[in-house]
C-alpha cells in the first residue's frame, strides 16, 4: 500500500494497539514489547512520511470493544460505532500521531 500512497501523495495508515502499549501490565509483558514497538514504529512513520502527504497514527484501545449490553458488569467498554468515530475523526483531521482511548 505504501509504494502507491507515496505515489498518489496521499493515504491515511491507522494503526491499533492494546493500552499497555502505553501503560504496560505486567500480566500481558511480552503482549506490551510487541505492542510498544508497533506504537513506535506508527509515531516514526508519521513524523517522516506527513511531508509526502501521507497519515499515519496508532490508536491504543483500553477498554473492551463492546455494547453495554455485551461487556461483564464493572468492566470499562465503549461501543464500536463510538471508537470508529475516533477513527474516522483522526483520519479527517490528520494532526495527531497517537490516539489513547480509555474509560
Amino acid at each position: 500500500m505504501l509504494p502507491k500512497m507515496l505515489a498518489a501523495g496521499a493515504g491515511t495508515l491507522l494503526f491499533t494497539t492494546g493500552g499497555g502499549a502505553i501503560n504496560p501490565y505486567p500480566m500481558l509483558a511480552d503482549t506490551n514489547i510487541a505492542q510498544a514497538g508497533q506504537r513506535n514504529w506508527a509515531i516514526n512513520l508519521h513524523n517522516t512520511l506527513a511531508e509526502q502527504g501521507i497519515y499515519v497514527a496508532d490508536v491504543a484501545v483500553n477498554l473492551m470493544i463492546a455494547t453495554q449490553a455485551e461487556a461483564p458488569e464493572g468492566v470499562p467498554f465503549r461501543a464500536p460505532d463510538e471508537i470508529a468515530l475516533n477513527y474516522w475523526n483522526l483520519h479527517t483531521d490528520r494532526t495527531q500521531a497517537e490516539h489513547f482511548i480509555s474509560a
